[in-house]
């Protein structure tokens, strides 16, 4: 096991030359650079919220059709993800829009 976490922190130090000159020089590299990491970030979780919401369609009215609980519980589940999901597309809208506005 220590022969492999070694060949995995030798193989991990080749990269950190990439890491060095990645670092940013004033504060509009570090806005830079959160903002690349959010536009990656953000489509990932719309698409798990996106899940969840298809989830809870299943779960109320596939799986617990019968059961009244298991009903609220996915209606529950759906409303929340929905919710959810409008405001985080706002969100990334109203950033894009002033990360447009600010760095053109």
């Amino acid at each position: 096991m220590s022969r492999i976490r070694f060949g995995i922190l030798c193989l991990l130090s080749l990269f950190t030359p990439l890491f060095a000159s990645a670092v940013p020089r004033d504060f509009a590299g570090v806005v830079h650079s959160f903002a690349s990491f959010a536009a990656l970030l953000v489509p990932l979780i719309i698409g798990l919220t996106f899940v969840y919401i298809i989830w809870g369609m299943t779960k109320a009215w596939i799986i617990d059709s019968g059961n009244e609980e298991g009903v609220a519980t996915g209606k529950t589940i759906f409303l929340t993800g929905v919710i959810g999901l409008t405001v985080m597309v706002g969100m990334w809208g109203i950033i894009s829009l002033v990360r447009s506005a600010i760095f053109f």
